[in-house]
Order: C-alpha cells, then structure tokens, then sequence
C-alpha cells in the first residue's frame, strides 16, 4: 500500500540513487555524439580538432564505447564536413593573398609617413620658436654631459663587525 505522502518522493533505482550517473549507453550516446559533432563542426580545425579522443573526453565515455556504436565513421563524416567548411587555408591570419598583404602594407605605410609628417612639422616649429627668442639652436640641441658621480659620497660600511673581546 502506498501512502499519500510517498507520491512525492522519486522512485527508488536499485542504486539507491547515490553515486555516479550511469555513462551514456546505445541510442542516447549516438544521440549526443551528434549533437557535440554537430556543434564543433562550426569550430575551427585548428583549435578544435574533431577525433575520436575528443569526443570520448567529452562524453566522458571510453574510445571503444565509441567505436561500438559505430561512430567512428561519422566522425570522419563530421571531421571532413569540417575541413571543407573551415578551410584553413582562407581562415589563417599569415595567408593572406599577396594583394591583399601588398594592400595592407601600403596603407600602414601613408600612415607611418603621416606620423612622420607630423614630428617634422613639430621639430621645425621648436627650431623657428628657439630661433625667434634668439637662441642657438646648436646650443639647445648640444649633447647633455655626462653625470658626474665620482664626487658622491660613499656610506659608511654597511657591515658592521663585531670588535675582538
């Protein structure tokens, strides 16, 4: 007979409902290895390499769980429906056209020259103003001598040692 109040309570397994969750099995395992295959074939090759290692990790099965059900042969499915939709080639950063690298450097270059443009446009307003106050540009610009630390005072020892009793 069952109480009113036992209705609430799950179903005890014969687990006793403590310890570990049972590892994916059969149809629930192809069903998720589909869907994380499904979702890193979006993802690079490079940093998210498509194999059966991988997909064992994060399913948190065995290798031989995956070859079992066969899945080893969608996962060259998945890894080359990855290859073809995220060349590596096209997506590296350093393989750019040589056009398109040509493009690139030609613009940091009108850049680069505007820069220095605009230092030499400063330099020569601080040559006309030292002129204009009648200084010798020579004088300002003379090298700075150098420091003169010969003169200063060395301290005291810093280790004191114990006079002989």
């Amino acid at each position: 007979m069952a109480n009113k109040g036992d209705e609430s309570k799950p179903a005890i397994t014969s687990r006793g409902g403590k310890g570990k969750p049972r590892p994916l099995r059969r149809n629930v395992l192809v069903q998720k290895a589909h869907q994380v295959l499904l979702a890193w074939s979006n993802l690079s090759p490079k940093i998210h390499p498509i194999n059966i290692s991988t997909l064992s990790k994060e399913l948190n099965v065995s290798r031989q769980a995956l070859y079992d059900n066969k899945l080893d042969k969608e996962i060259s499915r998945y890894k080359d429906a990855q290859r073809k939709d995220f060349d590596i080639e096209r997506s590296g950063p350093n393989q750019k056209s040589s056009e398109q690298r040509i493009a690139d450097l030609e613009g940091e270059n009108k850049d680069l020259r505007q820069k220095l443009d605009g230092w030499i446009e400063r330099w020569a307003a601080i040559e006309y103003n030292v002129r204009m106050l009648g200084i010798d540009p020579n004088e300002i610009f003379a090298p700075l001598p150098s420091p003169q630390r010969s003169g200063t005072p060395s301290s005291p020892s810093r280790s004191r040692r114990k006079p002989n009793l």
